[in-house]
């Protein structure tokens, strides 16, 4: 499987490179605020990681209120804007026939969660492992929807890239597991038992089911075009200044430095500077890249992929809640007001989190692909995959 060709050339160097540059970035710098701190290492020794060496600040009324009015500051508007164009609810599809395998990973799907949360007569070992194939059969399930409302899904339009998904995906989060060593604010109950190698392969088997998830949802989300009713606004033509681009890149290498030195303070930029990097690298290497849908005030795609981030996230917190092995959460001053076992101020979270996942995914497919509002063929006056309003 090769990676697709950038715009510019026919090779592939313009993007090994930013995605190089972004890792090296992206791995040295928290090392290099501990290191200039003359903070101990040792801690990236233990594996599975089970001690609790950050000390976090308690909960606090007043930041959390705050975070709370912020919050709805920020997201009331999207909503009021998205439900106002619901007047006119245009969806596609559906194209075709609900196909056979999307009951296959149907069931799937509900006896691996019957299992997870202990609801079935099996062995222990069984309910371990069965959070990896509970995804596989919602992700299955998904490209099934999609296949049923617009004809096609990622899973069949682009089965290497899909397979590579899982692949790259696990990379991706056991990044995350490495960010988490320096602020420790989600961690394992029951990984003491499984030693190195299970632990190893369990996780990893996990962590390969994000990337195909929010990706398989987001193409799901284009049979809504409600996304682009609402948040797409005449297109303006200006892209990122590469200066502000620099600078951008800066700023979120230095938070990575320091989130290690200041982990209850910085805790947030765990979510944000990752994206922020790759953004800015694509920018300043004339690579595709999101922040230029901004800057083009095409905002439909990033509010869809944030919206795939969201409800991932909702369904990762509903089956971790009951699940053996989890997940628990420890973050500083907003640690209250839990939906599952998530604070409710942590799903905001996800929001970047499916931006962050497209900047990832655009390695294997094209950012235009991930971006549009429907596959290629979608929508033409076939008779099949119109827009209808509803």
């Amino acid at each position: 499987m090769a990676l697709y060709s950038d715009t510019y050339s026919d090779f592939n160097y313009r993007i090994i490179l930013c995605f190089l540059l972004a890792a090296s970035i992206l791995f040295c710098c928290p090392l290099l605020g501990m290191i200039l701190k003359g903070i101990s290492m040792d801690r990236f020794l233990e594996f599975p990681p089970v001690t609790g060496y950050v000390s976090h600040a308690p909960n606090n009324e007043l930041i959390f209120w705050a975070g709370l009015v912020i919050s709805c500051c920020l997201l009331c508007p999207v909503l009021l804007r998205f439900f106002r164009a619901l007047k006119a609810f245009r969806v596609l599809g559906p194209s075709s026939s609900f196909p056979k395998w999307g009951f296959g990973a149907l069931l799937l799907m509900f006896v691996a969660w019957a299992s997870s949360w202990g609801l079935l007569p099996l062995p222990k070992w069984i309910r371990m492992w069965s959070f990896t194939p509970l995804w596989v059969g919602f992700i299955v399930f998904v490209n099934a929807l999609t296949t049923w409302r617009l004809g096609t899904c990622l899973l069949l339009r682009r089965p290497e890239a899909f397979v590579g998904l899982f692949l790259l995906s696990c990379v991706f989060w056991w990044y995350f597991e490495f960010l988490n060593r320096f602020v420790q604010n989600w961690y394992y109950m029951g990984v003491s038992e499984l030693g190195p190698v299970r632990y190893s392969v369990m996780a990893s088997l996990a962590f390969s089911t994000v990337l195909p998830a929010v990706m398989s949802l987001n193409e799901l989300l284009k049979s809504v075009q409600t996304f682009e009713d609402a948040f797409n606004f005449k297109k303006d033509k200006r892209k990122v200044p590469r200066p502000l681009a620099a600078g951008i890149l800066a700023i979120s290498a230095l938070s990575l430095s320091l989130i290690g030195v200041y982990p209850d303070i910085l805790f947030p930029i765990v979510w944000i500077s990752p994206l922020f990097v790759i953004c800015s690298l694509k920018v300043l290497l004339w690579l595709p890249n999101l922040m230029d849908f901004a800057a083009q005030k095409e905002f439909g795609p990033l509010v869809r992929l944030s919206t795939s981030g969201l409800i991932c996230g909702f369904f990762w917190e509903m089956w971790n809640y009951l699940s053996y092995p989890k997940w628990l959460y420890s973050i500083p001053f907003v640690g209250q007001c839990k939906v599952f076992e998530m604070p409710i101020l942590g799903y905001m979270g996800y929001l970047p989190f499916g931006l962050e996942c497209a900047a990832v995914s655009s390695l294997l497919i094209p950012l235009w692909d991930i971006c549009s509002s429907g596959p290629s063929g979608i929508g033409q006056g076939t008779g099949k995959g119109e827009s209808t309003k509803v």
